[in-house]
């Protein structure tokens, strides 16, 4: 698999809950839930067509989320192709916003830390600290229409410092469409796509298809999902 798209399988999902709740009634609204969801299970498969349709392969990885009754986000479980678990994320709040997520490995020791201060509705900064506490990287999340819509991260390195800038685009549903991951000069490093094909009784997505900018014909992952409801 290509790293990169290893990483955003992976990583995509913390960034979007990146201060998630600042200024949303919740979580499940911010990411377009409907009803009282209770936990979402996800699992990423890699592809492979059969009788004209694309299906799920070998299962990359898959997480899951739960949430409150109040629909706030109370953890991210991180398991690996094998099922193990490799990594949990669980937020810190104040007032019921999201002022720190952090993560820790398998053995429950901290590995980063992120920590979030709203500077306005539609604006968050960020800094993250590795596990000795030295802060590798900082940004700012914009919002428009209670979603996020970018991010810019500056990277900090002994050697060179480096920004990677990720741009969210949603369809008419307000169903995430379109990721961009690019660097300072404003060069596209990733881009992928999303069709929603399976939906459950309460209308929330349950299968959805993703494509890259270098198979734009052929899928790299299809993500689905199980959703248990209060």
């Amino acid at each position: 698999m290509n790293k990169l798209n290893s990483i955003i399988s992976g990583i995509l999902i913390i960034l979007l809950f990146s201060a998630c709740s600042q200024s949303s009634k919740n979580d499940l609204q911010l990411f377009s839930y409907k009803g009282n969801v209770k936990s979402c299970i996800s699992k990423d498969f890699n592809t492979i067509k059969k009788f004209g349709e694309w299906k799920e392969a070998g299962l990359n990885r898959s997480y899951v989320i739960k949430f409150d009754e109040k629909g706030n986000y109370t953890e991210i479980e991180n398991f690996d192709f094998m099922n193990e678990l490799t990594s949990k994320i669980i937020p810190k709040r104040i007032n019921g916003k999201i002022t720190e997520e952090n993560t820790y490995n398998k053995q429950g020791n901290l590995e980063t830390s992120l920590k979030i201060k709203s500077i306005s509705e539609n604006e968050f900064n960020t800094e993250s600290y590795n596990a000795e506490n030295i802060k590798v990287s900082s940004g700012t999340i914009y919002r428009e229409n209670g979603k996020n819509t970018k991010k810019v991260t500056n990277i900090l390195s002994e050697k060179k410092d480096s920004t990677t800038i990720i741009n969210w685009e949603y369809d008419a549903k307000g169903l995430l469409s379109t990721i961009n991951i690019s660097n300072e000069k404003g060069e596209i490093r990733i881009s992928q796509k999303y069709k929603y094909t399976e939906f459950d009784k309460q209308n929330n997505w349950t299968k959805v298809l993703i494509y890259n900018m270098d198979s734009e014909d052929v899928p790299v992952f299809i993500t689905t999902r199980e959703i248990e409801y209060y």
